[in-house]
């Protein structure tokens, strides 16, 4: 199991590991169809979660948002095409 998920960065344990791929958290692989979440739906989540959990302002969270998933296993090769 990787130490956070490579979609959207959080912190695996045992309680949000994906039971599919340890590699992703629940939050971004459906745990009965093994689907992945998309691009924007992972963003707008780790957004909420800035503002909420770190008291960002919506911008200052886009801004963390945008620096941080590009460099996840996940979304590099999106980056780079």
């Amino acid at each position: 199991m990787s130490d956070n998920c490579e979609s959207c960065g959080m912190p695996l344990d045992e309680f949000v590991v994906s039971h599919m791929d340890n590699r992703y958290c629940m939050h971004c692989q459906d745990q009965e169809t093994g689907d992945m979440a998309a691009f924007d739906d992972v963003r707008e989540q780790s957004i909420i979660a800035a503002v909420e959990l770190l008291n960002k302002t919506r911008e200052e969270a886009e801004e963390l948002a945008d620096e941080m998933l590009p460099q996840l296993p996940r979304w590099k090769s999106r980056v780079e095409d």
